[in-house]
C-alpha cells in the first residue's frame, strides 16, 4: 500500500514540475487561458492528471489562479498577468500607452483607450472585466493600472 502511495505521489510530483516549467509557454499559446484542456495537450496526460498537476501548483502557492463556484478554470505563472481576451488586451496596451504618453486618467483615459483599441461601447464592460481581474484599480483620479 505504501508504494502504490508512494508511486502516486512520485507521478504526481512529476507532472506538477513538468507543468510549472511548460507554463509559461503554454500561457503564450494560450492567452485566454490554461485550463485542463490546455495542460492536457502540452503535457500530454489524462484528464485526471492534468487537473492533479494543475491542483498541485495552486496548493503549493507555484502559481495564480481563478476559480468559479469551487472550481480551478485557469492557471497562470505567479506574478504574471491574468488570462484575458484579445479586446481585453487592446484596451490594456492602449491605456498603458497613452497614460505613459498624455498622463491621462480617470475617464479621459478609458475614453482615448477605447478609441485606440477601436472597442468602442464595449470600453465600460473591459474596464470592468479588467478591474474584476485585478489589472485595473479605482484610484482618487478614476480608473487607473494596477501596479
Amino acid at each position: 500500500m505504501t508504494r502504490i502511495l508512494h508511486d502516486r505521489t512520485t507521478q504526481l510530483m512529476r507532472d506538477a514540475a513538468a507543468l510549472a516549467a511548460a507554463l509559461p509557454d503554454l500561457v503564450e499559446a494560450h492567452p485566454e487561458g490554461v485550463g485542463t484542456v490546455e495542460v492536457m495537450g502540452g503535457l500530454d496526460v489524462s484528464p485526471a492528471r492534468a487537473s492533479a498537476a494543475m491542483h498541485e501548483l495552486v496548493f503549493s502557492r507555484r502559481c495564480a489562479f481563478s476559480a468559479r463556484d469551487g472550481y480551478l478554470l485557469h492557471i497562470w505563472p505567479a506574478g504574471g498577468l491574468p488570462p484575458m481576451t484579445l479586446a481585453e488586451r487592446r484596451m490594456l496596451l492602449a491605456m498603458a500607452a497613452i497614460a505613459a504618453r498624455d498622463k491621462l486618467c480617470g475617464e479621459d483615459l478609458v475614453t482615448a483607450a477605447a478609441e485606440a483599441a477601436g472597442v468602442g461601447r464595449a470600453a465600460k464592460s473591459l474596464v470592468t472585466r479588467l478591474a474584476l481581474k485585478g489589472v485595473l484599480v479605482r484610484g482618487a483620479a478614476g480608473w487607473e493600472i494596477a501596479q
